[in-house]
């Protein structure tokens, strides 16, 4: 029996190890295969000490200059770096550095076990050689062929490099966020010093920035970047690289960032190579060791003359902290969708960052879509009064209301309560579904009625306003605008190259009708140092305010001819902008001077209305009425004058304007004779009625005609005692025979 449980314990041992050697065997096996075509390539560890061999060309095929992305000036020699700044990384990324061939299996073991509590694989547990080899030889893609790949070559690094040379190499490649790559970049970049004077709290700042930058951005992040810098800082108190006096120093201050040290920052250079990364889906690292020649829309000579424009320090305001404020323009191509130039003051991809648009963002998603859906006119009156819709109760900004206005002087003086009105009639949801066609974002928090004045849970970028408006310009053809036309290998094959294509989003007509309202912006509007402009400009400014303060966020300008539309867009990073600097002021002139450069040598056509769009006579008088009518044939000239409209949606015909029904109020003191008050209106007659009470005798007390004035009569023929009735009847030119009464007031005379 005995030995019959020893045969069958023996058969499952050798079933077990039988499997086990196969497992571990086809594990191998698979390795094998799978790194097979993974080779160490020793130029691309140092390139970063190469000129760039990307190759960068502007609309014209001339090539743009791009070698100050990739230089040799940017490299580090490891001897030359205070210890705390090579522990900082050490500490931090891989603190078993020394003890490893390449891979630290202890590390890998401790983020699965992890990995597996957590239910996800957040931990990748990389050691600073599979950093290296990761970010110069591979994809960013996870998956498990990349990484037996980044193993076998992690070996091979180890084999062929000493540790101080892995880590160098490390040191020079690896990213910190706003095109940095390699510490030495990164630390002139961000503290304008060279890496080897990086005080303890810099180094490790610039170590937690890594990890993940546009989290841990010192520029736009600076909060996220201070806490971890402080995780940084207590890895290397713990492992005896800092004492606890220098931690307790660098945990409780602040790093100061150099804001601005260069005035443009290669802003379009940046962009361009993040959106071949993106065309390519390759990291930047990878681009950088790839022989490619990059086609772009960049018109080199307006690109110049913004960063000139960028350069005059009397158009650049500065904040209430004296700082300068971040100044970015924006110029795309209405007709290829292209992106002509763009630069900013700014050290951020500026085509990245979402802000509040403020009032720029009401043609989009209010105006356009109520015009879309035949909702509104042009001429369509709204009165702008105090409102509150469900406790929503918003203001104007010179906090006075207007009364009955029209949309276009609504969008002219960019009034709030007519476009809240507006929204809440149309419906938010119609309303982003609009806007979105035209590349805007929504979060799933974004379901209010403060949507109409840009209060936006994430904002929208630059870009996305200037692709919006460019739709307006381009009769409803909607495209994201491009920077690159063209990637092209070092054999001339074609990696990417533009579709080209565009949707339609919306009727010419309503893109017509919103440019000819934007245009009343530049003549009659906030636009109006645009006026005096020989060509036709559409225009919005928006700013974005401080509640219970008459400072300022944000401060924007869109305007577009039938060539361009041009954004320019201020913000701050440091304190907040004056009063003084609104969309009207600062970023409406930047753009005027925009326009002066595109259009030195010529006029862009004027705006044509498309089919679609009619001209008829409207009647006057409704308007005083607060809603609009076409003008029958019987209406006189005097009372008509001429608007634009879709042909699919017009206003009804003239068919009875009724007369004004006033009301009547009394004021009378004891031992004083009766005064009558009411309102008037143009183009209305009014008769004053008394009736004795008592023997039924009715006479006219006076009359009034064509008188926007509230008139008042007071009855000094009133007999003491008698009780009398007044009403007042009202009449007009057009329905002679119709009247309108208005409320009695029975009282008596003392």
């Amino acid at each position: 029996m005995k030995k019959n449980k020893l045969k069958i314990f023996g058969k499952i041992l050798l079933i077990f190890l039988t499997l086990v050697f196969t497992l571990i065997a086809s594990g191998f096996v698979m390795f094998y295969k799978t790194t097979a075509s993974a080779k160490l390539d020793d130029n691309k560890l140092v390139l970063n000490k190469e000129v760039s061999n990307i190759v960068v060309l502007d609309s014209n095929g001339e090539e743009i200059d791009s070698d100050n992305l990739f230089t040799s000036s940017y490299y580090v020699e490891i001897e030359e770096l205070p210890d705390y700044v090579v522990g900082g990384f050490i500490a931090t990324e891989d603190k078993r550095f020394y003890n490893h061939n390449g891979v630290d299996y202890i590390r890998m073991a401790g983020a699965l076990v992890n990995n597996i509590k957590n239910g996800k694989f957040s931990e990748g547990a990389s050691t600073i050689s599979q950093q290296l080899i990761k970010n110069t030889h591979l994809s960013r893609e996870k998956t498990l062929n990349r990484k037996m790949k980044e193993i076998k070559l992690a070996y091979e690094l180890e084999r062929r490099y000493t540790k101080e040379e892995i880590l160098e190499l490390y040191l020079n490649n690896i990213y910190f966020g706003n095109g940095c790559y390699g510490l030495e970049k990164a630390s002139r970049f961000y503290f304008d010093k060279s890496a080897k004077d990086l005080s303890v709290g810099e180094s490790a700042m610039l170590v937690g920035v890594i990890n993940a930058p546009s989290v841990y951005d010192p520029v736009s992040k600076n909060e996220n970047s201070e806490k971890r810098k402080r995780l940084v800082l207590s890895l290397m108190k713990k492992q005896g690289i800092i004492t606890n006096e220098e931690y307790e120093k660098n945990a409780n201050s602040k790093e100061k960032m150099v804001k601005n040290t260069s005035k443009t920052s290669n802003q379009h250079l940046k962009c361009i190579l993040s959106e071949a990364c993106s065309k390519l889906k390759i990291s930047e690292n990878q681009l950088k060791n790839k022989r490619l020649t990059i086609h772009t829309s960049i018109d080199l000579g307006v690109q110049n003359e913004l960063s000139n424009l960028l350069n005059l320090n009397y158009l650049i305001p500065k904040t209430t902290e004296n700082k300068e404020s971040l100044v970015s323009i924006f110029v795309v191509d209405n007709k290829t969708k292209n992106i002509t130039a763009f630069a900013s003051n700014g050290k951020n991809n500026m085509l990245n960052i979402n802000k509040q648009p403020g009032s720029a963002i009401k043609p989009v998603l209010v105006y356009a879509p109520a015009l879309e859906s035949g909702l509104i006119y042009p001429d369509s009156i709204i009165i702008d009064e105090p409102i509150n819709i469900n406790g929503y109760s918003p203001k104007n900004a010179n906090k006075v209301f207007s009364g009955p206005v029209s949309v276009r002087e609504s969008v002219e003086k960019s009034l709030n309560i007519p476009a809240v009105k507006t929204l809440s009639k149309l419906g938010v949801v119609k309303a982003k579904n609009f806007a979105s066609k035209l590349g805007v974002e929504f979060s799933d928090k974004d379901k209010n009625l403060a949507l109409a004045l840009g209060g936006m849970t994430d904002g929208v970028s630059i870009q996305t306003l200037a692709d919006a408006y460019s739709t307006f310009a381009s009769n409803g053809e909607y495209k994201k605008s491009n920077i690159i036309t063209k990637i092209t290998d070092e054999n001339n094959r074609v990696l990417y190259e533009d579709a080209g294509a565009s949707n339609k989003v919306m009727s010419e007509a309503t893109a017509y009708l919103m440019t000819d309202i934007l245009k009343g912006v530049v003549s009659n509007g906030t636009a109006r140092r645009l006026k005096g402009i020989n060509y036709d400009v559409a225009s919005k400014t928006g700013t974005v305010g401080v509640s219970d303060s008459s400072l300022n966020t944000e401060a924007i300008n869109v305007s577009y001819t039938t060539e361009h539309t041009v954004v320019c867009w201020i913000t701050t990073q440091d304190g907040l902008l004056s009063s003084n600097v609104n969309g009207a002021t600062y970023p409406t002139e930047i753009v005027k001077r925009v326009l002066n450069v595109l259009y030195k040598d010529h006029n862009p056509k004027d705006f044509s209305m498309p089919d679609g769009v009619v001209v008829k006579n409207i009647d006057t008088r409704s308007l005083q009425e607060n809603k609009i009518q076409l003008a029958g044939n019987l209406v006189e000239s005097k009372y008509t004058k001429p608007a634009i409209f879709n042909e699919s949606y017009l206003p009804e015909l003239t068919t009875q304007i009724m007369p004004h029904k006033t009301r009547l109020e009394v004021n009378m003191e004891e031992g004083q004779k009766p005064t009558l008050m009411f309102g008037c209106k143009k183009d209305n007659s009014y008769s004053l009625i008394r009736k004795d009470v008592l023997n039924g005798n009715t006479s006219i007390l006076c009359q009034v005609e064509n008188s926007e004035n509230k008139y008042e009569y007071k009855d000094e023929e009133a007999v003491k005692g008698y009780i009398y009735e007044y009403c007042v009847i009202s009449y007009n030119d057009y329905q002679s025979s119709k009247q309108q009464v208005s409320n009695s007031v029975k009282l008596m005379s003392y």
